[in-house]
């Protein structure tokens, strides 16, 4: 595939455009419409993604290294399965019903994240920080959550079923409803509500 390094994309549309094992290096893009968009297997070493709409693309088996997406990023419905992530930030984006199945996610960080109805089935999240996300509805069953950390997030309706929570922190999550069964609670740093 083709490789851009120190290249700056501003108000672009790659609406259905098919990139995949193509290599991004130190570059940006900003502002632009990604939606539809297929990025399988791409590599993202030190990419900035700013304000992109990219409702439905494909990020599937793509490799993150250093990377973030910025400024309410819309990537509702999106996949990014059997991603790979090496300290990648997501930071207040919108990623409601998009995929992380068997996604490889230890300490990224989701900072304020729409995360509703999200797919992270067998996703190794260990030491991942979710903070103050919602994860309404979203499907965790047997991943790794070592140690992550999921403080102030709203768990309504969350399925943890089968997860590795072992050391993970959830003070000040909304926790009504979520399905803990057979789930690994060791050690586990959560705080559940006082009937007054």
């Amino acid at each position: 595939g083709a490789a851009f390094v120190d290249c700056m994309f501003v108000n672009c549309s790659f609406l259905g455009a098919r990139l995949p094992n193509t290599r991004f290096e130190r570059s940006m893009v900003v502002e632009c419409d990604l939606s539809r968009s297929d990025w399988s297997g791409a590599v993202f070493d030190r990419q900035l993604m700013t304000k992109v709409s990219a409702q439905m693309s494909r990020w599937s088996n793509a490799e993150f290294s250093k990377s973030t997406f910025v400024g309410n990023s819309d990537l509702k419905g999106s996949f990014f399965d059997g991603m790979k992530g090496h300290h990648t930030s997501f930071h207040e984006a919108v990623l409601d019903e998009s995929c992380f199945v068997r996604a490889d996610i230890g300490e990224c960080l989701f900072l304020g994240c729409a995360m509703s109805s999200v797919d992270f089935r067998a996703a190794w999240a260990r030491k991942a920080i979710f903070n103050e996300s919602v994860l309404v509805q979203t499907d965790f069953f047997a991943s790794d959550l070592m140690e992550a950390h999921l403080n102030l997030c709203d768990t309504r309706y969350a399925s943890f079923r089968g997860t590795n929570l072992y050391a993970a922190n959830l003070m000040n999550a909304r926790l009504q409803c979520a399905d803990f069964s057979q789930a690994n609670l060791g050690h586990t740093i959560l705080e559940l509500p006082t009937a007054h």
